[in-house]
């Protein structure tokens, strides 16, 4: 077996945006990830009125973190003239996709896209109902493009909390921002898991569903991972 074949995976995990921290959660998600069993990195940007000393200690473990701020944006776009359900909040579903597009632009800066070989894009408030099997992870990865939550899929779309991809792959999910107004015009329903559905096909990437996810809305317990 050649070296190249035998070396593990070297693997980034990123996240973007609101830095929502519960410790009950980040705890099991990063033993889910299995942090302290494998070199892993965090790659990350939020705004800059997040807790930078508190992100620092709940995400510590990591062999590497890099965490990037930018100035909170107040959305103003005028979505008036696009359909959409009552669920959807604009300015919020704005500074989701634009947060993880700054993050995109970082981690072209730093060439992470030529240092690692799977990525994962995880919400700190987030859990999963089991730890990630890597090997599972990689062998899907042989098949399919991108790795999506098995629930959350609402409005015939795709869940967005949670991704698992290759450098190409990865990189058309988190540009999502750059083509959510032509897709708008085309008469996609503004609805964040629609058009990130439309947004995969139309870029030809091939999804498969790997694991369930928790979002957290306080500092509880469930009897999960």
């Amino acid at each position: 077996m050649s070296a190249d074949t035998a070396a593990p995976p070297r693997i980034c995990v990123v996240t973007s945006g609101q830095a929502r921290l519960f410790s009950t959660c980040i705890e099991l998600l990063m033993r889910q990830l299995g942090v302290a069993e494998r070199p892993i990195d965090l790659h990350a940007l939020f705004w800059d009125d997040a807790d930078l000393d508190k992100v620092r200690a709940a995400t510590a473990g990591f062999r590497e973190t890099t965490i990037w701020t930018h100035p909170r944006v107040q959305f103003n776009d005028d979505l008036s003239a696009y359909a959409k359900p009552p669920e959807t909040n604009v300015h919020n579903f704005l500074s989701m996709i634009w947060g993880r597009r700054l993050l995109l632009d970082r981690l072209r800066e730093i060439g992470a896209f030529e240092r690692y070989d799977l990525f994962l894009y995880v919400r700190l408030d987030t859990c999963f109902n089991r730890p990630l099997d890597y090997a599972a992870v990689e062998a899907q990865l042989r098949e399919h493009d991108v790795l999506l939550p098995v629930n959350g899929h609402w409005r015939d779309g795709w869940s967005d909390q949670f991704v698992a991809a290759r450098a190409p792959a990865v990189q058309t999910w988190l540009g999502f921002a750059d083509r959510v107004k032509s897709y708008l015009a085309a008469g996609v329903m503004l609805h964040p898991e629609t058009l990130l559905k439309h947004h995969l096909v139309t870029s030809g990437l091939r999804p498969a569903a790997l694991i369930t996810t928790f979002i957290w809305r306080g500092e509880a317990t469930f009897n999960v991972g």
